[in-house]
């Protein structure tokens, strides 16, 4: 009856491929709607067709590693991670497939670094550095957090949310240029809703303070929505008023798309 995935693969693939309804008319209870309760005063739709809404806005910490093995400030710059010493001590987030890792990549080619300097990152990634790739986001940060591996770049919000509570010695890189994503936070509904009552009730319970809140404490991710609490959220993923953020609009999605098959070429060619 609703779908709860990431902008990628509702804007990417889903979409496209025609599988998404309206949501919009779904909406009616007032205070899922109401404008003080969004930011620019109204529900924020990830596309312009307003089939897509995101529920979370996580910042995310891309560039991490484990505190037993390498020095607060010993990473400044992403490049710091092809110092010689950290040499088959990386892993990275699979670019070429949606998730983490190609936002990650995605960013640095469009914003950060530019799609050529990406290119030249992510070769010698693979080739001086033998990082590994990994499709798994969960096992990456078990394994930084056990430490077989020192960095991790590419690596997801979610699961990162997950360790730090139990005491992982996992630590992120302070970086000021932070992208905000909604990670699998978003929803839609099926172009058929077998039940359109019960997904109109829980679409609206949702997007209310109290679904917002049980949303954000589920997930360890701050929300949309203003005036949720962020009690028991890490302050790491909340924006900072000093970070350059970059928000995650439809054309974006549909570039990192794009750019999968730049980064396929790159880890066919020089990957082992």
């Amino acid at each position: 009856d609703v779908v709860g995935t990431g902008t990628n693969s509702f804007l990417t693939g889903m979409k496209p491929a025609g599988l998404l309804g309206h949501i919009e008319p779904l909406i009616i209870l007032p205070e899922a709607a109401a404008p003080k309760a969004w930011p620019g005063g109204r529900i924020p739709y990830a596309d312009t067709d307003r089939t897509v809404i995101p529920i979370t806005a996580s910042a995310q910490r891309y560039f991490i590693y484990n505190k037993n093995l390498i020095r607060e400030g010993e990473l400044k710059t992403y490049r710091d991670a092809l110092n010689p010493k950290y040499k088959g001590k990386i892993s990275i987030g699979d670019p070429t497939i949606s998730g983490a890792g190609n936002g990650f990549f995605s960013r640095l080619a469009h914003n950060w670094l530019g799609l050529e300097e990406t290119k030249d990152f992510i070769q010698k990634l693979l080739t001086e550095q033998q990082a590994f790739v990994t499709r798994d986001y969960r096992i990456q940060m078990e394994e930084i957090a056990k430490g077989k591996y020192a960095i991790g770049l590419g690596t997801q919000g979610l699961n990162l949310a997950h360790f730090l509570p139990i005491g992982a010695p996992i630590a992120s890189v302070p970086l000021r240029d932070v992208d905000v994503t909604h990670e699998s936070g978003t929803i839609a509904v099926p172009k058929v809703i077998p039940h359109p009552h019960g997904a109109k009730v829980f679409v609206n319970w949702l997007l209310t303070a109290e679904g917002s809140t049980v949303f954000s404490r589920s997930s360890g991710m701050p929300v949309l929505r203003l005036g949720v609490p962020t009690a028991g959220i890490n302050p790491l993923f909340i924006p900072s008023p000093n970070d350059n953020l970059y928000i995650d609009t439809e054309d974006f999605v549909i570039l990192k798309g794009d750019l999968m098959k730049v980064f396929k070429q790159i880890i066919d060619t020089y990957g082992k």
